[in-house]
Formats: structure tokens, sequence, C-alpha cells
């Protein structure tokens, strides 16, 4: 079953006391987070004080985003890894890929997704026209998510609140 929900810094608070209910701290992967809105979420989640993976399908550009995100935090809140390390290592994991690298990446990881809470925050543009939708026919990219990876896991469709660029 995919819920829809918008998610912030608060709304993520809610996911992960669902996943852990109180257990102890929960780590949080943004797969694609080297791209145009993974940094901005990185960095509002690490300072609410959440520990973050930033996924990349190239593990030095990962490693490279966390460190420069690090020195700007002034603490090492976050790590990078590749897309599946990432995955693996994660409770809740946040897709932040382009909607045309949505299937491939979802696939990429399915295995490492096993169980987890996916955060869907990809909406399906058209390559050819960023002011034009093109809906999958699932209905949504979240959806679609749940097609992709079955019903192991739960997907949560939405866009963050305010979470798409850097603040100083």
């Amino acid at each position: 079953m995919v819920k829809a929900a918008w998610h912030n810094c608060y709304g993520l608070r809610s996911v992960i006391y669902s996943v852990n209910r109180g257990r102890g701290r929960v780590i949080v992967s943004i797969l694609g987070g080297t791209g145009e809105q993974g940094p901005g979420m990185a960095l509002r989640w690490a300072r609410a004080g959440v520990e973050v993976i930033i996924g990349s399908r190239q593990q030095a550009r990962a490693e490279a985003i966390a460190a420069e995100l690090n020195q700007e935090l002034g603490q090492s809140r976050i790590k990078g890894m590749a897309n599946p390390d990432a995955a693996a290592a994660a409770e809740v994991v946040a897709l932040t890929v382009p909607f045309s690298a949505h299937r491939s990446t979802l696939e990429s990881v399915r295995a490492q997704l096993q169980g987890k809470v996916l955060i869907d925050v990809c909406v399906p543009l058209d390559p050819e026209n960023p002011r034009k939708m093109l809906m999958p026919p699932a209905g949504s990219a979240a959806e679609e998510a749940q097609e992709i990876l079955g019903d192991e896991r739960e997907s949560r469709g939405g866009v963050p609140e305010r979470l798409g660029a850097r603040t100083p």
C-alpha cells in the first residue's frame, strides 16, 4: 500500500518514530543525494540531529559532497556512499533522483530496500518540457516505486516542504 505524505524535518521525525518506536537513532539515506534536492535535505536533517548518508552512483562524489556539507555543519553527521551501500545502511531511504533515473535506481537497490521505508520525492517531469508532467501508468512516482519494489516495503510519496535548497 502506498501512502502519500508531505515530509519536512518534523514529518521525518514522525516517520523515524514509527520505524524505531523510540529505540534509538535511525539512519536516513538519500539516494541521488548529490543532485539538486539531496544536499539541502541532508543539511536540514543533519541539523535536526538525524544521522544522514548521501548516496550516489559514484561513491567518491558522495564522499566529496558529504565532506563539504560536514564542513558547513561544523561537525561530522553526514557520510557518503554508493547508492546500494547507502540503501543497505539505513532504515529510512529518500529517493531524490530525476524521474528519468527513477526505475533504474530502484531496480539497482531493490534488495537493499527490503523492509525499509522509502520516501520518494521524484516528480515525473517531461525532460523536454519541465513545466509538463508525464504521469507514469501507475499514477504517480510513489505508486510506480511500489510496483517496482513490491509489497515488502512501504513507500511514501510527496514533495518535501522547503527541502530542495541549501540555506546560509
